[in-house]
């Protein structure tokens, strides 16, 4: 019965490790989770840039469905587009 169990995956059979010796630093622990801090700032950076990426590229598809609205829903467009557009006169100043 544990065998299938296990096989299952409803119970595991790996013990689980004191706190004493996941904090004890031996060998080159002490490198390898300076590593994976680095490399995780790397990955967030990374998934940072993707997500501004994405919305740019949302951003850009609203204003090319520019191309295929009419009617109110293009006016409607047109109108937000100039709003989010800088005044002319502000750059006098």
């Amino acid at each position: 019965m544990l065998a299938f169990l296990r096989e299952c995956k409803l119970i595991s059979t790996k013990e689980e490790y004191p706190q004493w010796l996941i904090d004890f630093n031996d060998l080159d622990d002490e490198h390898l989770k300076i590593l994976i801090d680095e490399e995780a700032a790397i990955i967030e950076e990374a998934k940072s840039k993707i997500d501004i990426a994405e919305e740019k590229l949302a951003s850009n598809l609203e204003h090319k469905s520019i191309l295929i609205e009419t009617g109110d829903s293009l006016v409607a467009m047109v109108l937000n587009i100039l709003q989010k557009s800088p005044s002319p006169s502000a750059n006098h100043n």
